[in-house]
């Protein structure tokens, strides 16, 4: 297949903020952050604490830290500072990410888009947005099992 001219052609760069992706991805952030506060409203429930006190995963998160004197509620505080970096990086950064920066795309308005790569992909650190979504999750659900366990495990043994 023929190459298209593309002489005379102006190599005109479009930004494109890509509103869906950054709402998509925003939102992706945001389901992570209300799974967080939902498993901390159901650990606060378990522990007969305030869901209005520490009802939120960093708040929850604090307040375990203290936790020395039971023997269990010191290995969920350890779960919990264990998956700490990774929690303020989705909650914080990832979120930052989207707000402030957006998700820019580029379409080369000189080339024929057929042949041409049209959107370069956007990515944080490297990594694209797909796989940032899929390995989150994945920690997401690492990190309630184990939450779950630990709790399990103390309902079955109280």
């Amino acid at each position: 297949m023929e190459k298209p001219d593309t002489k005379g052609h102006l190599a005109r760069i479009i930004e494109y903020d890509d509103l869906p992706l950054r709402a998509e991805f925003e939102a992706f952030v945001s389901q992570v952050a209300s799974s967080l506060d939902a498993l901390a409203q159901y650990t606060c429930k378990c522990l007969g604490k305030s869901v209005n006190d520490l009802g939120s995963h960093f708040k929850l998160a604090n307040y375990l830290k203290a936790q020395h004197d039971v023997e269990w509620l010191h290995v969920l505080s350890q779960k919990y500072t264990e998956y700490e970096d990774w929690a303020r990086i989705v909650m914080r950064q990832f979120r930052d990410f989207v707000i402030h920066e957006g998700t820019v795309w580029t379409l080369d308005a000189g080339k024929d888009i057929s042949v041409s790569q049209p959107f370069s992909a956007p990515s944080w650190q490297g990594k694209s947005i797909e796989v940032l979504c899929v390995e989150n999750w994945r920690t997401l659900m690492q990190f309630v099992g184990e939450v779950r366990s630990i709790l399990l495990d103390y309902r079955l043994t109280s």
